[in-house]
């Protein structure tokens, strides 16, 4: 998994620096993340586990916040 955060911070700051919207770099750091690997262990689904809480109680209230200042 460090290899997929790896390349999504990678991803978000080249396209931070180019002036494409970063949510660019999220979509296509999905695209390199395999469902299942090699031991039909479910890659893509602990991932989405693993962001849960941080999405819940981080991320989305980051969003509500910049937008409650940007109106």
């Amino acid at each position: 998994m460090p290899h997929y955060l790896m390349l999504g911070a990678i991803l978000w700051v080249l396209a931070l620096q180019s002036g494409v919207h970063a949510t660019f770099a999220g979509v296509e750091t999905a695209f390199f993340v395999p469902f299942m690997n090699y031991r039909d262990h479910k890659t893509l689904e602990d991932i989405e586990h693993g962001l849960a809480n941080y999405v819940s109680f981080l991320i989305v209230p980051l969003f509500l916040l910049k937008m409650q200042a940007s109106s």
